[in-house]
């Protein structure tokens, strides 16, 4: 919202090309985290369907563990997915915060406000699904990664809210 209400502006002249590639980013990111959304449903749905598989027998067993190995490694990695997404949006918002159009600087403090919180959620989703990976080297990474994206998504959350802030002063 900020660029868009950026775009156009006189007293913005300077940053027109950054705001259209931000609003227009922003719009690809929007779409992408809705479309996220099912995934993730699907991916919770796959593995509570793994785990009502039968085990009675060593093939059912090993046919069960497969399944809920595949679908518990889709559980972690779609909220990942959705990390890195929201550490795009916050990217946006806190160009838009920063060099967007002053009076929309609360607009731009609230997109980053809303990626932090869902990037967080995002976060905690790895985090309970993580320990269902078997594979230790490739829980790692993800749990590595989670990490360093929290770290980023919390940095970027306060910095836009703060370029918000001192702009309106």
């Amino acid at each position: 919202m900020t660029a868009r209400l950026t775009i156009g502006r006189e007293a913005y002249a300077d940053v027109q090309k950054e705001m259209a590639f931000v609003a227009e980013t922003a719009e690809r990111l929007r779409r992408s985290l809705h479309g996220i959304v099912r995934r993730d449903t699907d991916a919770y749905q796959a593995f509570m369907d793994a785990m009502r598989l039968p085990r009675a027998t060593p093939e059912e067993a090993q046919t069960r563990r497969q399944a809920l190995a595949r679908a518990a490694l889709e559980a972690s990695e779609i909220p990942l997915e959705t990390m890195r997404l929201c550490v795009s949006v916050l990217e946006k918002a806190n160009v838009a915060a920063r060099k967007g159009n002053r009076n929309a600087g609360t607009d731009a403090a609230v997109a980053a406000v809303l990626a932090g919180a869902a990037g967080r959620a995002a976060w905690m989703n790895v985090r309970a699904n993580l320990p269902a990976v078997k594979d230790v080297d490739r829980r790692s990474r993800l749990s590595g990664e989670a990490a360093s994206l929290k770290t980023v998504l919390e940095d970027l959350t306060e910095r836009t809210i703060r370029s918000a802030e001192t702009r309106d002063e």
